[in-house]
């Protein structure tokens, strides 16, 4: 298989305080990843730094062969929620047009483009929605169609930050199932609190706390609740602490700089 993003070396700092450190991944194409870690382990900057709204410090990001940027049409993103003026008369099918407007920064969207975002609305199932107002839908529609606006763009990667974070449990278990058959034909990777609620369609969790980790979900899965798989990735000797244990987030390493960023800086 070949490799849907390459991090190498990676360290991300503002001014004096590190955020990441040393981090090397590797994540072929077709694999589902879950990050997870604590509050302010750096899941949600790595994410950022993958779709090139912030450059490292030290080391590379690559995503399928280039940089974040020269990517950028090969990555949809979901954000946890899309904040919508009530007043403002936005469809469904304007919402995910959206996804489409990189193609068409001058000129309107033609036929093509709505065939698409057609599809797009078929994909989340939500067919016969496209000329409803997004501001009626109801918080697990509105995901949907958030997913469908970036399965618009026909990205080769799906980049989400903790999609399910604002809706109700029946919801959010629809949303994971959804991303599974996604995965099909998509590499994603998901940022989450949750590592019980998608395990059974990950394929592999990236636990985050300043360093980075990877673990194969087949060698994590276990039977129970969280704490079950937390406690299996603890003793495979996994360095970042369980996000549930507010004592134990402990940095993977005491340095603030490491030598080739010091050396970096110096020159």
């Amino acid at each position: 298989m070949s490799s849907a993003i390459s991090i190498q070396n990676l360290c991300f700092g503002y001014d004096t305080r590190e955020i990441l450190h040393n981090i090397d991944l590797e994540i072929e194409e077709g694999r589902f990843c879950v990050m997870v870690g604590p509050n302010g382990g750096g899941k949600s900057t790595l994410l950022k730094l993958v779709l090139g709204l912030l450059e490292p410090v030290y080391g590379s990001v690559r995503v399928f062969g280039k940089t974040p940027v020269e990517a950028r049409r090969d990555v949809g993103y979901v954000p946890q929620s899309m904040e919508v003026d009530g007043q403002f008369p936005v469809t469904v099918e304007d919402v995910v047009l959206m996804g489409r407007v990189e193609r068409h920064l001058f000129g309107g969207y033609d036929r093509h483009d709505r065939e698409v975002a057609e599809q797009s609305l078929a994909d989340v199932n939500l067919v016969g929605f496209e000329r409803r107002p997004f501001r009626a839908l109801s918080g697990g529609e509105r995901q949907r169609v958030i997913v469908a606006q970036a399965l618009a763009s026909e990205p080769r990667i799906l980049l989400l930050d903790e999609p399910g974070a604002n809706l109700d449990p029946e919801n959010r278990q629809m949303l994971y199932e959804l991303l599974g058959r996604l995965n099909k034909r998509l590499t994603i990777l998901l940022v989450s609190h949750n590592l019980n609620v998608v395990a059974s369609v990950a394929t592999d969790v990236i636990c985050v706390n300043r360093t980075a980790d990877m673990h194969p979900m087949e060698m994590v899965r276990t039977e129970g609740e969280t704490h079950g798989i937390w406690a299996h990735l603890h003793h495979s000797g996994c360095p970042v602490s369980d996000p549930e244990m507010e004592n134990e987030h402990t940095p993977h390493r005491a340095c603030l700089h490491c030598e080739k960023c010091v050396r970096k800086e110096k020159k």
